[in-house]
C-alpha cells in the first residue's frame, strides 16, 4: 500500500505517506530520485519535491535532530535534500501533511538559516554560523 506511488499528484498526502511510511530511511531518498524521473510537467516534479521536504523535515524534526541550526546539514547528509531543492517551495504546502502550523515551521526553517519571504515562499539559505571553538592559550597554562 505505502510502497506503491499514488496515482495522481494532486494529493499531497499522500505523496507524503509514500515517502514517510518507508521502512528504510535511505529508501526514502531512492522513491524520491526515482519519481522525479517520472515526473513529466513542473506541476508533477513540484508536488513530489514539496511532499518529499515534508517527509524529509518531518523525519528530522521528530526523530532527533540535535540543533536547528543544523537542519541544512542533516537534510543533505540524510536525504540528499540540499536547500537549493527547497527554494520556491511554499511552507505552507510542506507544513499541511506534517500537521505543523506554517508558522512554527517557518520559525524552525528560519533558524536552520532558509529565508522565507512574507507570502511563504522559501526564497534562500544562508548557512548558519558554525559554533566557535574553544581557542588554545597561547600563553600556555596559568598556575
Amino acid at each position: 500500500m505505502f510502497d506503491e506511488a499514488p496515482k495522481s499528484y494532486d494529493d499531497p498526502v499522500e505523496w507524503f505517506r509514500y515517502f514517510r511510511m518507508t521502512k528504510y530511511l535511505p529508501g526514502m531518498q531512492m522513491k524520491f530520485e526515482d519519481q522525479m524521473k517520472r515526473a513529466d510537467t513542473a506541476y508533477a516534479a513540484l508536488r513530489v519535491m514539496t511532499s518529499y521536504a515534508s517527509a524529509a523535515l518531518d523525519v528530522v524534526f521528530f526523530c532527533g535532530m540535535q540543533e536547528n541550526k543544523m537542519l541544512a546539514r542533516e537534510l543533505e547528509e540524510t536525504f540528499g535534500l540540499r536547500p537549493a531543492h527547497m527554494i520556491l517551495l511554499s511552507v505552507d504546502e510542506i507544513a499541511k501533511p506534517m500537521k505543523v502550523t506554517p508558522h512554527e515551521l517557518t520559525e524552525r526553517l528560519k533558524t536552520g538559516g532558509f529565508r522565507i519571504s512574507g507570502s511563504g515562499i522559501i526564497t534562500g539559505f544562508d548557512r548558519p554560523p558554525e559554533a566557535r571553538r574553544p581557542q588554545p592559550n597561547p600563553a600556555g597554562p596559568s598556575f
